[in-house]
């Protein structure tokens, strides 16, 4: 990069427009220095470059928010302007920072955006952010590392001479590129922490299989290698496998004991039974015969029992006639109860009968009034066709009268709603005007705020003035009290001095007059008369007493002007502040540059702020208040475009309904007109269908009623008749079979009487008392019959049992039964410990598999890991050397670096020092690889590169500035390096080593390459011709080429 043109204006210390034209100048010389007054501006030549192009000063501590001059006018613009050329490609970049400046238009202070413009070929790129990136991707460098490489500012000189390794780093790794090898270390690094990753995850799961395996609890050994610090895997495999098989073992034993167990069991369960059986038998035995026994003493009573059977069943036999007596007496009885009964229905039937007749013929006498209600029905029948049509037409009517009512109601409605709708849209049209004026206002009321903010910042920025005013004020006043002290102290050591000077003159006056002769020439005049001598003072005055009351009286006039200086300066800058600042806006704001009492200024200050700023709140209110209702605009205006449409389309929709109505109001006439037709017919007196159909109903009644009570009595008549004469030949029936039955009860009475005493009961009393139930008869001789056959079951039961039972003793079973629970217990017990081992080994087996899986899976990684791991560990820096992939490749980039930059140290320190690159390990826990160290050749040894002095550090960073330079520029990563810029240093060197440093950067020119320099050393502004002069006055400073 060559900077060809730089424009500042209002930057720093420069007030007015400054044009620097480098390509103009320079011509042919590519070296120029940069010289001026401390505090001139020098280093803001290099602070104007920096800017320009990364949008901040060369120096840490310059911020680009305070660059703008102290010096400069209200109306100048802070600006940069740039002019450079990479690549024979020429850019141009303008950049301006964010400050106050004054408005244009109207008084008061507007803020002036940070900007920036860069243009290169037909591209123009803006923004501040956008045209910082555009220029580091053109340099291919950022701000911090063009000021490692070009630029190298005042206080950051040794930067990168005494950088770490990680900060070297990250400076190379842009410059060469080598971001590669930083991202091959770390995917690297990234693989091996994820497969250690997994084999950690893979050994705690193998950890928790193996805390998992149930150990037998007297298993120490296996226990303790479980849960040693580091364990043996393929000894607790081992053991665990030999767990297992001593659990299969168990297993196998557990078998046969309950094997054994099953057998013993069976044995004497078989043993028990048969004692059951036994003990059953014998039980049995004993039951039979206490039953046999039982029924024995019963034979008596059953005895009994069968004769009342026997006497029961000959009762049963003769209650068949006793049945048939009784059966005719009730025969006998039945038919003289219906006798009598008859008897009294005839009389009845009679006397109703002769009623029955009489309303017969009283209903055939109303046969003629029947008649007359049939004329009267066929008449109605003719007028409920009339009345049907009447009612239709008198329904179409009515209905055609409430449509047209209710089309009316609706026509009514939406003219209402019309008229609704027209005041809204009013309304609105009225809310519109106000929402318009509110506009209005707010807009007003935001110009108020813009007014007021401007105010109050006028108001702030001279309250600002005012109390740096005061400040500054006071201060004056203070320093006035002691210059005028100083004054008076140098006045009187001047007095002082002067009549010292004075006394010791005429003292050497009179010295020389002592000697004269009158006649010979005066050594000082010539002169052969001395009329006048001087005459010799008592007082002996030193010539050293005279110098010291001068070098004193000189001492104190020099703090005099030290003082007076600053009280210029402070006046100088209360009168700018006043001038510039705080007349301009006291006239503006109060119209007064009254400055008598500053404090009741700073006061009327404060209140008019407080006020202002209550002032804005409230309107900042009002606007928000205002912004509610003008937020709803856009809803009104919807909303009355909405009804307006709303109204077109009731109007179009009245019109429709209007015309309806018409039409429907001439049917209704054509109906009516009808209606009066069929009245007419009805002779003036209309009946409805449902009157007529009423009055049908109740003629149908009326003839429905006699039709009924006709029926009735002709039907009431004819059943009487017929019970009549059906009662009369039932009363001649009854009559006969009385006599006969009569004669049957008789006959039926001598046969059961004969019966009785042929069957052998003595009356009829000892029947009664023998008679039971046919059921009573068959449960008792079921009883017998069952007593019988139990009898002689239970007596053959208790022979056979009693043989069977022959030699067997009752055994007791609670010992066998015991012993038999025990073994049983036993085996249960059993049982469950095998049916545990089983699990445990089942579990055990698949724990087993999984520490193997595990073991195969982690060998996998392993190997893996062996070769990845140590290689990520390695590449990351953690090798003998403790340096990194990237760092070792960029260890190469520094050895090259070292090489050039040797080349100009070893002749600016007259072959005395050379730098090298730290080999030896230090601090294990910081990378290393990019660290300096300096041989001494007068020493012959080496040592860290801070140990050098001011002057010697300089020289070495230089030589690195300038050897990184062409390593650079002979890799030319993307990088061109064609400037560079060095901001003091050379004050420090003596005038062999500056001789030696102007020659190298003098040799810089033959590679076409611009070295600017900033210094003070007159020795360099002698040695070289192109210089940028800078010179500073109470208005600002001023650069030009010389």
């Amino acid at each position: 990069m060559k900077i060809k043109k730089l424009i500042i204006s209002a930057f720093g210390p420069y007030a007015e427009k400054q044009e620097l034209n480098f390509e103009e100048n320079l011509k042919d010389k590519n070296i120029f220095v940069i010289t001026g007054n401390t505090g001139a501006g020098k280093t803001t030549i290099f602070d104007a470059i920096n800017f320009a192009l990364f949008g901040e000063a060369s120096g840490s501590e310059r911020e680009g928010k305070n660059l703008r001059s102290d010096f400069a006018s209200l109306e100048t613009k802070t600006e940069v302007e740039l002019w450079f050329s990479m690549r024979n490609k020429d850019y141009y970049v303008k950049r301006s920072p964010q400050y106050y400046r004054k408005k244009q238009r109207g008084e008061g202070f507007t803020e002036s955006k940070a900007v920036a413009e860069l243009k290169y070929k037909d591209k123009t790129i803006t923004g501040y952010k956008e045209v910082t990136r555009a220029v580091e991707e053109i340099l291919g460098i950022n701000s911090e590392q063009f000021k490692q490489l070009v630029m190298i500012p005042q206080g950051e000189f040794k930067k990168l001479l005494n950088s770490d390794s990680d900060k070297k780093e990250e400076i190379f790794r842009k410059i060469f590129g080598t971001k590669i090898f930083s991202d091959i270390q770390q995917n690297i690094k990234n693989e091996a922490n994820e497969l250690k990753r997994n084999i950690e995850l893979i050994q705690r799961d193998r950890e928790n299989n193996i805390k998992s395996f149930m150990i037998n609890e007297e298993n120490i050994t296996l226990k303790e290698m479980i849960t040693a610090r580091d364990m043996n895997i393929e000894q607790i495999i081992k053991g665990f496998e030999e767990e297992i098989s001593v659990d299969q073992e168990m297993i196998s034993n557990l078998k046969d004991e309950l094997d054994k167990f099953q057998e013993e069991i069976e044995t004497l369960s078989k043993e028990l039974a048969l004692i059951n059986e036994n003990n059953k038998k014998l039980e049995k035995k004993n039951n039979i015969k206490l039953e046999f026994e039982r029924l024995s003493c019963l034979k008596e009573n059953y005895k009994e029992k069968s004769v009342i059977l026997e006497k029961a069943k000959k009762a049963l036999k003769l209650d068949l006639y006793e049945k048939d007596y009784r059966y005719k007496k009730s025969l006998y009885d039945e038919v003289n109860f219906k006798l009598n009964e008859a008897i009294k229905n005839i009389e009845k039937y009679k006397k109703d009968y002769d009623l029955a007749f009489k309303r017969l013929q009283e209903e055939k006498a109303k046969e003629e009034e029947k008649n007359i209600l049939l004329s009267q029905l066929n008449e109605i029948d003719k007028l409920k066709e009339k009345a049907s049509r009447y009612e239709k037409n008198k329904a179409k009517v009515n209905k055609l009268k409430i449509f047209i009512e209710d089309l009316e109601k609706e026509i009514n409605n939406i003219n209402l709603e019309i008229k609704g709708n027209s005041d809204l849209i009013n309304k609105l049209a009225i809310e519109l005007e106000n929402i318009s004026s509110l506009k209005n206002k707010k807009n007003t009321l935001e110009i108020n705020v813009i007014n007021l903010n401007k105010k109050i910042e006028d108001l702030n920025i001279l309250l600002n003035s005012l109390e740096s005013y005061k400040r500054e004020s006071n201060k004056h006043s203070n320093l006035t009290l002691v210059y005028e002290e100083a004054d008076k102290s140098y006045v009187a050591a001047k007095n002082y001095y002067e009549n010292l000077e004075e006394a010791f003159r005429r003292n050497q006056a009179g010295i020389l007059a002592k000697n004269l002769i009158e006649g010979e020439p005066c050594p000082v005049c010539g002169s052969l008369h001395h009329p006048k001598l001087a005459v010799l003072n008592s007082e002996v005055i030193d010539e050293n007493l005279v110098k010291e009351a001068k070098v004193k009286a000189d001492k104190l006039y020099e703090i005099r002007e030290k003082y007076y200086r600053d009280l210029s300066k402070i006046n100088a800058n209360l009168e700018s502040n006043k001038r510039e600042i705080i007349f301009p806006l006291l006239m503006k704001i109060f119209a007064s540059n009254n400055l008598e009492d500053i404090s009741l200024e700073i006061e009327k200050v404060l209140g008019l702020i407080k006020k202002n700023n209550f002032e804005l709140l409230n309107i900042n209110k009002e606007i928000e208040g205002i912004s509610l209702l003008v937020n709803k605009e856009e809803e009104k205006i919807k909303e009355k475009k909405n009804k307006e449409a709303r109204i077109e389309k009731l109007r179009n929709y009245l019109e429709e309904k209007n015309k309806e109505l018409l039409s429907n109001k001439e049917n209704l006439k054509i109906e009516e007109t009808n209606l009066k037709n069929i009245e007419e017919e009805f002779n003036g007196n209309v009946k409805s269908y449902n009157e007529l159909e009423n009055i049908r109903r109740e003629i149908n009644y009326k003839i429905e009623e006699l039709k009924k009570n006709y029926e009735k009595a002709e039907a009431e008549y004819n059943l009487l008749k017929s019970n009549l004469d059906k009662e009369n030949g039932n009363k001649q029936s009854l009559e006969i079979r009385s006599k006969e039955s009569k004669k049957d009860l008789e006959e039926a009475i001598e046969i059961f009487k004969e019966k009785t005493l042929a069957l052998g009961f003595k009356d009829g009393r000892d029947y009664k008392n023998s008679q039971l139930k046919e059921e009573e008869i068959e449960t008792l001789e079921r009883d017998i019959n069952n007593y019988i056959n139990n009898l002689a079951n239970t007596e053959k039961l208790l022979k056979d049992i009693t043989k069977e039972c022959e030699g067997l003793i009752k055994k007791d079973i609670k010992e066998l039964e015991i012993k038999i629970e025990s073994y049983k217990d036993n085996k249960l017990k059993i049982q469950k410990i095998e049916k545990k081992l089983y699990s445990k080994i089942d579990q055990n087996i698949k724990l087993l598999k999984n520490i193997e899986k595990n073991n195969e899976l982690i060998e996998k990684d392993e190997k893996k890991y062996s070769v990845i791991g140590r290689l990520s560990k390695i590449i990351n820096g953690d090798n003998s050397r403790k340096i990194s992939f990237e760092r070792y490749v960029l260890a190469s980039y520094f050895e090259d670096i070292i090489t050039a930059a040797n080349l100009r140290l070893s002749r600016m320190s007259c072959n005395r020092y050379e730098l090298l690159r730290k080999e030896e390990v230090g601090d294990k826990r910081k990378g290393q690889g990019l660290d300096l160290e300096v041989f001494d050749n007068y020493t012959g040894k080496s040592r860290d590169i801070k140990t050098l002095s001011g002057g010697e550090a300089f020289k070495a960073s230089l030589s690195m500035a300038l050897g990184l330079a062409d390593v650079v520029q002979a890799y030319s990563g993307g990088i061109q390096l064609d400037t560079i810029f060095v901001d003091e240093g050379f004050g420090t060197l003596d005038s062999e080593s500056l001789d030696n440093a102007i020659e190298c950067l003098v040799e810089l020119q033959n590679d076409g390459r611009v070295v600017g320099i900033i210094s003070h050393v007159q020795e360099l502004k002698d040695r070289i011709d192109s210089k940028i002069v800078i010179t500073s006055t109470n208005k600002g400073s001023n650069a030009k080429f010389n």
